[in-house]
């Protein structure tokens, strides 16, 4: 799951509607051009459990400008395995 938190605002966006079988260079998420404009600041928080074990990682950015030709931006993660408690920890510390 991946939910992008802008700064100072009491509410989180889902990023749900994954391209899984796009073509070359479209791959990623649908556009999300409307809810996280370019210079928004939050943060990105991406939770996976797999074998009952939780993996996540946050993410602060502040939404760049696509490169010349692009109409999107590229971020990765890596997760790394977390307790329920570290888990829980970070989701309300959120800003």
């Amino acid at each position: 799951m991946c939910f992008f938190k802008p700064e100072n605002k009491s509410t989180a966006v889902k990023l749900y509607n994954t391209i899984f079988d796009a073509p070359a260079g479209k791959d990623g998420f649908l556009s999300y051009q409307n809810s996280m404009p370019i210079g928004m600041k939050g943060t990105f928080i991406v939770i996976s459990v797999v074998d009952e074990k939780f993996y996540m990682q946050t993410k602060t950015v502040t939404i760049d400008a696509p490169a010349a030709g692009k109409n999107y931006v590229v971020y990765s993660f890596q997760l790394s395995e977390v307790t329920e408690a570290q888990l829980l920890a970070a989701i309300k510390g959120l800003n």
